[in-house]
């Protein structure tokens, strides 16, 4: 992806960056797929399988964040060999308020309705957990971008429809537009642009 806009702001510390749309690779595949047992407890998850990595979108007030779900679905879904695997635990359009959700207002102060206004899906908050399989490790990721767009890609073409959507991310919201081209047949390879905002959060020397 090509960084098509920056700019500081008076304080110099957030910059926003607005991605051009590229088209989403052939290789990525968007599969609903019925959980099967141990993993029963919801109807249906969605397999978003991108370069690289490979998210699994489901309902957070489905499945509790906890690393062992990942592992879990990892084995159910056929996903040992992917060398990421990352689970977006989603809290739902309407803003979570159920268990672990959060009120019309959020942390930040920003009303959820500002998403509204602007012609985007309300804002839905997401809980990125990554595993890499040649390192061995599992992180709580603060942003994941990649799971920005599987979460959009999913909610997208679910309803084969066009759309802007925001996703809460413990770091911060990023946004994620999602075409189908000018025909939008089905079919056809979608066209992701990513927004949103990075801080500066540390500064320093590393001496190796």
């Amino acid at each position: 992806m090509r960084l098509r806009f920056a700019k500081l702001n008076p304080t110099g510390n957030t910059t926003i960056f607005i991605l051009d749309p590229v088209p989403v690779p052939e290789q990525a595949r968007i599969t609903p797929l019925q959980a099967s047992p141990p993993c029963a407890r919801q109807s249906s998850v969605a397999v978003v399988s991108l370069p690289g990595i490979t998210h699994v979108v489901l309902d957070a007030d489905e499945w509790a964040p906890r690393e062992d779900v990942l592992f879990r679905l990892t084995g159910v879904l056929g996903l040992e060999r992917d060398p990421c695997v990352g689970i977006m635990f989603c809290y739902g359009r309407d803003g979570g308020r159920g268990r672990g959700g959060w009120d019309r207002q959020d942390q930040d102060g920003e009303d959820k309705r500002d998403h509204e206004a602007q012609g985007e899906d309300a804002c839905e908050r997401v809980v990125p957990l990554v595993h890499v399989r040649a390192t061995g490790t599992t992180i709580w990721e603060s942003s994941c971008a990649s799971g920005a767009v599987a979460v959009a890609l999913a909610r997208s073409v679910a309803a084969w429809r066009p759309g802007r959507f925001a996703s809460r991310q413990p770091g911060g919201v990023l946004y994620v537009g999602v075409e189908f081209g000018h025909r939008g047949r089905a079919g056809e390879a979608p066209m992701v642009r990513l927004e949103g905002e990075v801080k500066m959060v540390a500064q320093g020397e590393v001496f190796l």
